[in-house]
């Protein structure tokens, strides 16, 4: 994960170098992105797509190209039909359904080889060294004590593949994205927090460290107060997924906090529902209501996050109060991992470069919340986050 920050990093610093005034433009999105992909392919999957170096590995442009169409804007009622009955999927001749089936083929098709090869890895070796969770997967699932009736099946690992490929990338590509528009919307807390992570030395490609130190760097990142303020105040703001749906599996009744008029007139404390009715649940809407965090909840400011009012302390969010990863049972399971993410990466970056504003930045709700330069979210063009990039030097540079 350092090394990955560390390459990003470079890559932009070369970018300013004999740029006039040392500035220059860059399409920050897409590299976030590709940096994201690379960190989560290296941790989850154990290998090197290399994304941040090469964007032509075949992986990076399949989930380019289905991150793409689930951006586009589909006839609404067959794409309803088919997430409401997915068997139907491969006979719903959309451009959506069609580019999801050819990725997920690609995707599998990848997954597949690299199961095979680290099950003959598992053979070969007793103490395979490698700590990826898909080697951990696998070591699990091969145990001894664990029957063979309750082992994840080929298809549940490939599921794992795609899902930490995907939902491990982009969700927390757009959180760190988000963090760096509002960071450059923002120069007085840009400067702020700049002063506090120059405070930790950045990591350098060139540095040999072990394991207990590359620990002991990440815990001073963690320990940074602000850093964790202006991550909250972001994914507050902007949660990568700005609702979500779930399904009633039993009849039951939603307790409401503040009584509500149905359509026949009565007044009700608790919302009925039935068992299969599904219930759409505004994540982002939640998080910038105006009755739970004051009146200037549409706004970006990190110091809230030192004194929240009373009412946030009620929500049912799993982290600091917020539904950013959702909550309950089924909470995000890469929460505490893109926490970290969005640290190491931050921290990696800000310390060395300034960030400010190229071009108005609307926020897109599609699937994901993504941000659009104005005039490509009119005509249809694709998310993007140029921002205007130099470099920070100070007297004493705790930078590469």
């Amino acid at each position: 994960m350092f090394t990955k920050s560390s390459q990003l990093a470079e890559k932009w610093i070369a970018s300013t170098q004999g740029a006039e005034e040392g500035e220059t433009t860059i399409e920050t999105a897409m590299w976030v992105q590709r940096l994201s992909l690379d960190i989560i392919a290296e941790v989850g999957l154990g290998v090197n797509l290399d994304c941040v170096k090469d964007d032509s590995n075949k992986i990076h442009q399949t989930y380019m190209e289905m991150f793409g169409v689930l951006l586009k804007k589909q006839n609404p009622l067959l794409t309803f039909l088919g997430i409401c009955i997915p068997k139907l999927q491969p006979y719903i001749p959309t451009d959506m359904f069609m580019t999801l089936r050819r990725c997920k083929a690609t995707v599998y098709d990848f997954g597949m080889k690299l199961i095979d090869e680290k099950r003959r890895l598992l053979a070969k070796q007793e103490k395979c060294r490698h700590r990826d969770f898909l080697t951990l997967f696998l070591k699990a699932n091969c145990h001894p004590d664990v029957p063979q009736d309750q082992r994840m099946s080929d298809e549940e690992l490939l599921d794992i593949v795609n899902t930490l490929l995907s939902g491990g990338s982009e969700t927390t590509a757009l959180a760190i994205t988000w963090t760096l528009h509002y960071l450059s919307l923002h120069p007085e807390v840009q400067e702020r927090l700049r002063e506090e992570l120059c405070t930790v030395q950045t990591y350098s490609p060139s540095q040999v460290c072990g394991d207990d130190e590359i620990l002991a760097l990440f815990e001073s990142i963690d320990s940074l107060p602000y850093l964790d303020a202006v991550i909250k105040e972001s994914l507050r703001l902007s949660p990568s997924i700005h609702s979500t749906i779930r399904v009633a599996m039993v009849d039951d009744e939603i307790p409401l906090s503040e009584s509500m008029v149905m359509r026949d007139g009565r007044v009700e404390n608790v919302l009925r529902v039935k068992q299969g009715q599904w219930i759409h649940l505004p994540l982002e809407a939640v998080n910038i209501d105006k009755t739970i965090w004051g009146d200037d909840a549409w706004e970006f400011k990190p110091e809230r996050w030192e004194a929240l009012p009373k009412e946030v302390s009620r929500l049912p969010g799993a982290y600091s109060h917020m539904l950013s990863f959702s909550a309950g049972p089924r909470v995000c399971i890469g929460m505490r991992f893109a926490h970290m993410e969005m640290k190491i990466v931050l921290h990696q970056l800000i310390s060395c470069l300034k960030f400010k504003p190229k071009a108005r930045i609307i926020k897109g709700t599609l699937t994901f919340s993504k941000p659009y330069v104005e005039e490509d979210w009119k005509n249809g063009r694709p998310s993007s986050l140029p921002l205007d990039v130099s470099r920070y030097l100070p007297d004493e540079a705790a930078c590469i």
